[in-house]
């Protein structure tokens, strides 16, 4: 668990045990956990994001909400954390930033 709003899972034996471990079926899982959130609380979203990393995941959930996904392939991760400002990566604030 993250916080209140906020939980990580690690997926990776799930998808392969269940031959999911392909771009279709990270998002094929993730679609179905955000669906089973909406109605189990009946009509709350989620936003997930599917990546090689936690720090990554986390990133990524960020980039669609509300009520969406964006997925990071390990292929994609270096350039997708070069696009980025060093204050996304959680924890970097103003003064980590002029630092780093």
């Amino acid at each position: 668990m993250g916080s209140l709003d906020e939980a990580f899972l690690n997926l990776t034996d799930y998808l392969k045990e269940n031959d999911l471990d392909s771009h279709e079926g990270r998002v094929k899982v993730a679609t179905e956990i955000r669906e089973k959130i909406t109605e189990a609380t009946r009509g709350l979203t989620a936003s997930a994001g599917i990546a090689p990393g936690r720090m990554m995941a986390k990133i990524a959930s960020d980039f669609n909400k509300p009520n969406g996904q964006t997925i990071i392939e390990e292929r994609d991760a270096a350039g997708f954390m070069d696009s980025l400002s060093v204050r996304k990566i959680p924890g970097v604030g103003k003064v980590g930033e002029h630092k780093l």
